[in-house]
């Protein structure tokens, strides 16, 4: 006979009378909350991996940098551990700031920090977006060219996640109107308190030449500016 008496809860357990099998089934119900709590607490944990999968998907993160977190960025000279620590900083404050700017040599870690500063976001219940500045430039062309989507719904594109993060600003661009339209999406997330991330391989100069004074200069109040002047890991390797 099965023993009537929970070991674990020192209660009583239930019983219940199984007519397929002709036998009386005993169950303490503590054992059986806890164990509905725990596939519960399972469900609810895979259902918010989906969740954040999908933002992460949707987040246009190239797979080469999905691995890509603050915890395993190499921070090995004094101007690494500092980006590192405006990258954290960042995490904590991303809501009162207009956001940074990562600039200077190819593979030194700018899209690194970048990709893992959305891996926190995200993970934080936030929306993320990564594009370069001739996507965005690109999308924008394409709308003129079809009457699908207008032009003002692709700026509202880039303008409506939490975190927009532009690389290869600062490269030529064609005509002084796709730089305004950069500076436009720069500064709609501006007004509408949502922060920034540019990515450049340029120094300051080369940026404020290309992009203008006043799109820096909200970073300048609001922000910060980090300059990536370490060896390339590329060259390293």
């Amino acid at each position: 006979m099965e023993d009537s008496r929970c070991e674990k809860h020192d209660i009583e357990k239930e019983v219940v009378d199984n007519k397929f099998f002709k036998k009386k089934i005993y169950y303490c119900p503590e054992c059986s909350k806890e164990q509905n709590l725990a596939q519960e607490t399972i469900r609810k944990e895979r259902e918010r991996q989906r969740y954040l999968d999908k933002r992460l998907h949707n987040s246009m993160m190239s797979p080469r940098f999905l691995e890509k977190r603050l915890d395993n960025y190499e921070a090995a000279n004094d101007g690494q551990k500092k980006a590192l620590k405006i990258a954290s900083w960042f995490i904590n404050n991303h809501q009162e700031t207009v956001g940074m700017i990562f600039i200077g040599k190819t593979g030194t870690g700018k899209n690194h920090l970048a990709c893992g500063i959305i891996h926190e976001i995200i993970e934080e219940g936030y929306t993320a977006l990564i594009t370069t500045a001739m996507k965005i430039i690109r999308s924008i062309k394409d709308s003129w060219r079809d009457n699908l989507t207008k032009e003002g719904e692709i700026i509202e594109l880039y303008t409506k996640p939490n975190l927009l993060v532009i690389d290869e600003v600062g490269v030529q661009f064609g005509t002084d109107t796709e730089r305004l339209y950069i500076s436009e999406i720069i500064n709609d997330r501006y007004e509408a308190m949502k922060p920034t991330i540019l990515l450049g391989n340029v120094n300051l100069s080369e940026l404020i030449e290309q992009l203008g004074d006043r799109p820096v200069d909200r970073f300048r109040e609001g922000g910060k500016i980090v300059q990536f002047d370490w060896e390339s890991h590329r060259k390293k390797g």
